[in-house]
Order: structure tokens, then sequence, then C-alpha cells
């Protein structure tokens, strides 16, 4: 069998953008279920010194929030990263970049304070989350 050549910049049938240094450069990901392209974003809130106890009023309210974009399949995984808490990381499964930007602009915890920094980035999951861990 004879492999097609892929001329840099051109995309490839996974969709991914050829490039010069490597094979393929790919900022999304199969979804194994639907066959289908998935783009992952990772929200990074760099949280202040006293995170942990100045949440409590909020807390509910974020935590609402996060549950209702979960249950829209908006978000796979969320919580604070410990030892120290001093950041947490939220992992959105959307194509549209808004939806995240959305959720930061409605969530409590950076409209009141308690984040010094917000990171989106967009993902490369070369895992999918569908499959079951071994």
């Amino acid at each position: 069998m004879r492999r097609r050549s892929i001329e840099p910049g051109a995309r490839s049938r996974s969709g991914c953008r050829r490039s010069r240094r490597a094979r393929t450069r790919c900022s999304i990901s199969r979804d194994n279920s639907s066959g289908g392209i998935v783009p992952y974003f990772a929200l990074f809130y760099d949280t202040v010194d006293d995170f942990a106890s100045r949440r409590t009023p909020f807390r509910a309210a974020h935590l609402d929030l996060v549950r209702a974009a979960h249950a829209r399949g908006e978000i796979l995984l969320a919580g604070a990263l410990a030892d120290p808490v001093d950041r947490a990381l939220l992992v959105f499964k959307t194509a549209d970049r808004s939806v995240v930007d959305r959720f930061v602009e409605q969530d409590p915890y950076p409209n009141n304070g308690l984040v010094k920094r917000v990171e989106i980035r967009p993902w490369t999951v070369v895992v999918p989350s569908e499959e079951p861990p071994r």
C-alpha cells in the first residue's frame, strides 16, 4: 500500500496540519465513541494564598456552576490541586472557547478575588477520556 504524501500546512484525513518539523501537528483529539473530532480546553486558576479558607461563602455557588456545566457535558473534570492548594484545574470538552469564557465570567471564585490569574489553554488529548482505566 502506498502512503499518501501531505504537503506542509495541508490537513490530513484526521484533521491535523502537516508541519515541516514534525509529521503532524494536531490540536484536536478523536472521540472514539462518535468518530468525530473533539477539542478540549484546560482552565487553570492560580488562587490566592488563603484560598481554602476564603472560598467557603462562594463554594456552593461555584459547585452548582460546575455541576451544571458537567450535566451539559461541558466539564469532564474539575478540582483544586493539593499540597499546596494554590491552583485549580477544570477540563472542558467543547469546540467553543466561549463556553469556557462564559464559565469564568459566571464563576464566583474569580469574581470575588479568590483567583489571581486565569489561564485557558487548548489541550491535545492523546489518550481518550472515554477509555476505561487499566
